[in-house]
């Protein structure tokens, strides 16, 4: 029975975007949003970083839609266990249009008080600055970050460095190898040979390898041992996965059969991903606990 009222709301919001008003648009921004540390999805609508609420859910809030009064309401629940979403490369240049923001009806509730909202094609996308427990919203130019606080926490210099300068950017670096992959994996799939795909594989590969030599050598600040550890397992992994893929294209070249390398290589993908997502999990239970010793 639910499920079958969220889909007829989802019908009745979807109808309803492509009929109203166009009243604006989201862009693709590079500022990256951070909620207490973690990254999260984010877009420029009317010059201000704006998230989606129903991605809140995924970093320890609840939210709840009223059909009734057509109001969404959301609040930070410190019980609630955190999911962060695995950051993704932005194929979309910055300023690039990837949404249109319509007019609506429906209002929208931060712990009981009313903020401005946008209907995104009927999802509901807030303002990043009015949803920070403490503090205000924090712009940071070196890192081109915009920071909110729901918790208590003071970060220092070093632990910034290594959640914005290392840990964020090299899962970046892993995204950037998924579709560095793509190709090859295309060709190895039509059994052709391309120069070019090859060339241009090995030349992001030789810049994997050197992003790797300087994680092995870093030195995490105190606290945040376990995710450096998974993130470099998640690096490794996917260095593994394009070594493979590599030599399944020299033995497309010479005429030999790599058919069974390739579960060999999906394998590699697989346990990259998965430590990606155990390594984002470990970052946020870290970073609790350095708030747990500031409240």
């Amino acid at each position: 029975m639910k499920k079958t009222i969220c889909l007829i709301l989802i019908i009745c919001s979807l109808f309803s975007s492509a009929n109203a008003e166009i009243i604006g648009a989201g862009y693709a921004t590079d500022i990256s949003a951070y909620i207490d540390g973690v990254w999260i999805p984010s877009y420029n609508i009317d010059g201000y970083t704006a998230v989606v609420v129903r991605d809140l859910e995924n970093y320890g809030f609840e939210v709840k839609w009223d059909a009734e009064t057509e109001t969404v309401h959301f609040y930070r629940d410190f019980a609630k266990p955190s999911s962060p979403v695995i950051p993704t490369v932005e194929l979309r240049p910055v300023g690039s249009k990837v949404f249109d923001v319509y007019r609506t009806n429906i209002r929208t509730f931060f712990k009981d008080k009313e903020i401005p909202s946008y209907n995104i094609g009927g999802k509901t996308a807030v303002r990043l600055r009015d949803i920070a427990l403490f503090g205000e919203a924090e712009y940071d130019e070196k890192y081109r970050s915009a920071n909110i606080y729901c918790r208590e926490i003071e970060l220092f210099d070093s632990e910034i460095q290594y959640i914005k300068g290392l840990f964020y950017p090299d899962m970046m670096l892993l995204s950037r190898a998924d579709m560095a992959l793509s190709p090859v994996v295309d060709m190895l799939s039509r059994g052709q040979y391309d120069f070019e795909v090859v060339r241009t594989y090995k030349t992001f590969f030789e810049e994997f390898t050197m992003t790797m030599d300087t994680l092995k050598t870093y030195k995490e600040p105190y606290g945040f041992d376990k995710s450096v550890q998974e993130l470099w397992w998640a690096m490794v992994n996917m260095r593994l996965a394009g070594e493979t893929a590599l030599s399944m294209c020299d033995m497309l070249k010479n005429g030999k059969d790599y058919s069974l390398k390739m579960g060999e290589y999906e394998q590699y993908r697989i346990d990259s991903l998965e430590q990606r997502r155990i390594a984002l999990k470990i970052l946020d239970e870290e970073i609790q606990i350095l708030a747990f010793f500031w409240e």
